[in-house]
């Protein structure tokens, strides 16, 4: 529907925003971690952020800025560290990613 692909571009920042990416985070024996440090580099521009954040059930959001086309996650708790690259247009946008720490 036309007006729905209007509804949604205003919303998102219009048609080349992308899908924010949720990581469900596990440590090395598969529970999930309560709190979890990221580190995120953007490409193309290089913008880097860092953050603690607090997980529910594991879950954390990556946000994604308009112009990135991907981006690389060090994610890190307690002693146990993953590192993941996450594609702006990827399959199922809407998927949860799992990321075991070790």
């Amino acid at each position: 529907m036309p007006w729905l692909d209007w509804l949604r571009d205003q919303l998102t920042g219009g048609p080349e925003a992308y899908f924010p990416a949720m990581l469900r985070v596990r440590n090395a024996v598969g529970q999930v971690v309560p709190m979890v440090e990221l580190d995120c580099t953007y490409e193309p521009s290089g913008h880097r952020v860092r953050k603690r954040l607090v997980t529910a059930s594991g879950l954390c959001m990556v946000e994604w800025p308009v112009r990135a086309r991907r981006v690389s996650v060090e994610l890190r708790a307690s002693e146990q560290f993953a590192r993941v690259e996450i594609a702006g247009r990827r399959d199922n946008p809407e998927r949860v990613i799992e990321v075991r720490l070790s």
